[in-house]
């Protein structure tokens, strides 16, 4: 009886200490490194972010622009006020983003979008970047655990229609808080601290592993 305990005991010591963000699974044995390698898709996300924009008058007015992902079907939704009015531009387009995590400490992203010009004008503009570098889970602060954090450091940046461009000193560019992670789905946010509600970024981001 006495052994048995001993290895429910060890065995909660197992479990419970591979589980870090909120919506983990209660019970696995891989570690969160080997939970984050592989392909995976972007499959479903929102960015919010506060926007400054030009009224009729030179005035510089705040806003926001949302963008809502889903699969395929990228839908970008701008919203302003002005001079008692309330202006809103919603138009659709497709999407495709894979991120591929190795063991090495290295990653690669590829995000691709095409948003029509506007509701009543179909024309799409391809926008989006591929982009390479290093990750590493942080050591944790006082708001977060070990291992509960994915840094991303950019080396390489290569937008769609432009010039690629090399960071020899990468500096972090992306700090995520890792909200599940299991082994077929990882769910990542990012909210930035500013107070300036035109720099406002908010983004969460669903993966799902590549067959």
């Amino acid at each position: 009886m006495m052994q048995a305990m001993a290895v429910l005991v060890l065995s909660a010591g197992v479990f419970t200490g591979c589980r870090k963000g909120e919506d983990d699974p209660w019970l696995t044995l891989r570690s969160r490194k080997a939970r984050l390698t592989g392909k995976w898709n972007i499959t479903s996300g929102k960015v919010s972010k506060g926007q400054m924009y030009m009224a009729p008058n030179s005035q510089m007015i705040s806003g926001t622009f949302d963008e809502i992902y889903k699969g395929s079907v990228v839908q970008q939704i701008n919203r302003f006020s002005w001079n008692g009015m309330d202006s809103v531009r919603d138009v659709q387009g497709t999407f495709e983003g894979t991120v591929e995590i190795f063991r090495d400490g290295t990653y690669k992203m590829d995000m691709v979008k095409r948003v029509a010009v506007s509701a009543t004008d179909t024309t799409k503009i391809t926008s989006g970047a591929y982009t390479e570098g290093y990750w590493t889970l942080t050591g944790g602060t006082n708001d977060t655990r070990k291992r509960e954090q994915l840094m991303l450091q950019e080396v390489k940046n290569a937008p769609i229609g432009g010039v690629a461009t090399v960071n020899d000193n990468p500096v972090p560019s992306a700090l995520y808080n890792i909200r599940q992670l299991k082994h077929k789905e990882i769910v990542v946010e990012y909210e930035n601290n500013s107070n300036d509600a035109a720099n406002y970024v908010k983004m969460e981001w669903t993966w799902s592993l590549k067959d």
